[in-house]
């Protein structure tokens, strides 16, 4: 997606769109202190990406009820547990594949090249005899595609897998292999728990796993459909592959005064709102903690915990990372901000670059540390818990994260850094 535009003379931030239905974005956001900024497309895979296994030692939410405390700040206190969101059925049925053959496409690549990288990956005989069987092959002049069957990829060994899908990675040509699903929890078992799978299913899953950066993730998910025994089977593996993990946080009413808490909660010119309504909450007798989504700005109620309407959208744009972070205080959220140019405009009249420590509201940037090219937006709340869209398909929910586990995600593709940005007028 290429949006050559250059807004005006002074830094400013250039918003990228994101490639529908996908989780990360197809260019550049340039934010380089005292310099004019400009978007520049760049193909996912090349600068700026992680190798295979350099993990940041973060770990993934998981599936467990285990309630945390937060820090003490200006936010008061809150204690949180992670949740598993499902996309509806009436989502997950528009974006179901009609045909599930596994197709490698080596994108560039000669049928030589091919070969010879395959050999090279030391695999099993059995594995390399089949995957090497060139009547499952088809060539151009501009690439090899090669149709592995569910025997061989169940018995491809995890370095081998991790190496092929690194390469396949880099070409949006091979969707899942580019953007794998993200396998949450300790484990295949702990994530697929309590899905009602058979077990034929879960195993072929627990075998494709590989490790990509700090996480497992699991690309065969075509090979998956294949093996169902229904349409009914194939939509419970959906379902189970569209979870979402989530923060759920509630506020100690005890961990400050009314009108301490209303400061920071009250911010971005809310608080004659706040105020009345955490002193009523904290003279409400029984009542000591209160979910933050009540805290909230009224667009950001609305959306939290839930997934996007694809018919519900008038600018041409699914709602995406920036829409949700620079509407976060928009009583009514500007469908404008969807589109990439106009959201830049936006960030470049109403918001200023700022450092920690970080208030309500503020907009983080994940940015390349050498080029500033930022790839996606979230939004603080407090603690280092974060409210994000990551992507603008419609099987990926609002939800609330730790800021280290977005970068996580991202750090699967790219190495980034925080670069924040605050609303004018607040302080």
């Amino acid at each position: 997606m290429s949006l050559g535009n250059v807004l005006g003379r002074i830094p400013f931030l250039v918003i990228v769109a994101a490639v529908a239905g996908t989780l990360f974005f197809r260019g550049e956001l340039r934010a380089e202190s005292g310099r004019k900024l400009s978007l520049v497309p760049t193909p996912i895979g090349s600068e700026g990406r992680q190798s295979e296994g350099a993990g940041n030692g973060v770990s993934l939410p998981g599936v467990d009820l285990e309630v945390s405390l937060s820090k003490k700040g200006a936010w008061g206190q809150v204690e949180y547990f992670s949740a598993m969101l499902e996309a509806p059925d009436a989502v997950l049925e528009i974006s179901m594949p009609t045909s599930f053959q596994t197709r490698w496409i080596f994108d560039g690549k000669s049928e030589e090249w091919v070969e010879r990288f395959l050999r090279e990956r030391e695999l099993p005989t059995m594995v390399e005899r089949r995957i090497l069987d060139r009547t499952t092959w088809y060539a151009t002049a501009s690439d090899v595609t090669v149709s592995p069957s569910v025997e061989v990829l169940r018995e491809l060994p995890s370095k081998a897998r991790a190496s092929i899908y690194s390469v396949l990675g880099e070409s949006d040509r091979n969707p899942d292999q580019l953007e794998p699903e993200v396998i949450y929890g300790a484990n295949v078992d702990e994530w697929l728990r309590d899905d009602g799978l058979r077990e034929e299913l879960v195993a072929f899953v627990r075998s494709c796993a590989y490790a990509r950066g700090g996480a497992n993730v699991f690309a065969d998910k075509l090979a998956l459909y294949s093996l169902c025994q229904s349409d009914g089977e194939r939509m419970k593996v959906r379902r189970a592959m569209s979870r979402n993990p989530t923060i759920v946080a509630k506020l100690l009413l005890d961990s400050g005064t009314p009108d301490v808490l209303a400061s920071y909660w009250g911010s971005g010119f809310r608080l004659k709102d706040t105020m009345p309504f955490l002193r009523s909450m904290s003279r409400t007798r029984g009542v000591d903690k209160l979910d933050i989504i009540h805290l909230l700005p009224s667009a950001m109620r609305r959306i939290l915990y839930t997934f996007p309407n694809p018919a519900a959208t008038r600018s041409g744009y699914l709602p995406d990372c920036h829409w949700t972070s620079l509407n976060f205080f928009n009583v009514e959220p500007l469908e404008r901000l969807a589109d990439p140019v106009q959201g830049s405009a936006y960030v470049h009249e109403h918001f200023e670059q700022v450092s920690s420590p970080y208030r309500l509201g503020d907009v983080l940037f994940l940015a390349h540390p050498d080029t500033g090219a930022a790839f996606h937006s979230c939004t603080y709340i407090c603690d280092d818990i974060v409210m994000t869209k990551n992507g603008r398909s419609p099987i990926q929910p609002w939800v609330l994260m730790k800021l280290d586990q977005v970068k996580l995600l991202y750090g699967l593709h790219f190495q980034t850094e925080v670069r924040a940005f605050r609303r004018k007028g607040i302080n």
